[in-house]
């Protein structure tokens, strides 16, 4: 039981701080480090990040554990479409705007915990979902996404620190730096969002089951006996 616990909880960790690289989350929150904060402020932003992923990913992931159900491949489509919406207007709005100064960073926390919670109703969360179905218990399925929103959250904050850190130095150094910084985020998200885009009407979307994420589910059922 011990050790059942013990790998329920390294595989939550380990699959929390990986998800924080997929490209739709780095993407999203270059867009919004790249808004003139300074790597702390950026950490609080990948902290709030955290914060809306965690709290969908938790209650989302608990109501579907005690119901027992899967999301549906139609409402999957939906979050994943709702991303590439999600996706586009950050990237429109990074290349339409200015570096923001010192007032901004109240804005910067909240829109990052709206963003962390679009994320966390589609992607590895319904895919994490999926698998932990077939965990021994409940309390490992609730326990597994709790670290893996932690872990999530952990991840995110230490990335945007970093992201931060050049982008502060090119700030200060010149606006034109930080103006182009900006406009690289913006496109970077747009072409993301084109991806997520052609992948969901492949029907290969981040809820869906690429090979990629096959090898993920099958890792968790492998190690989450039933």
């Amino acid at each position: 039981m011990n050790s059942l616990l013990l790998s329920t909880c390294a595989l939550g960790m380990g699959l929390g701080l990986r998800h924080a690289f997929d490209s739709d989350h780095v993407a999203a929150i270059t867009t919004l480090v790249t808004g003139g904060c300074s790597p702390r402020q950026a950490a609080a932003v990948g902290a709030s990040w955290g914060l809306g992923h965690a709290m969908a990913v938790v209650v989302f992931g608990a109501a579907l554990l005690l119901a027992g159900v899967q999301v549906p491949a139609s409402m999957a489509a939906l979050f994943d479409l709702l991303v590439v919406g999600l996706m586009i207007a950050l990237g429109v709005k990074a290349l339409r705007k200015a570096p923001a100064h010192a007032h901004a960073p109240r804005r910067w926390t909240l829109r990052a915990i709206g963003v962390g919670l679009i994320h966390g109703v589609s992607g590895t969360a319904a895919v994490a979902l999926l698998a932990l179905t077939r965990a021994p218990s409940q309390a490992h399925g609730f326990g597994f996404l709790l670290i893996f929103s932690i872990a999530a959250t952990l991840s995110m904050t230490t990335i945007s620190f970093l992201l931060a850190l050049p982008l502060a130095a090119a700030s200060r150094r010149s606006g034109k730096l930080a103006r182009s910084a900006q406009v690289l985020a913006g496109l970077f998200s747009l072409a993301v969002a084109a991806l997520v885009l052609v992948e969901t009407l492949r029907g290969d979307g981040l809820t869906a089951s690429t090979p990629r994420r096959r090898r993920v589910s099958w890792l968790i059922v492998g190690v989450l006996p039933r």
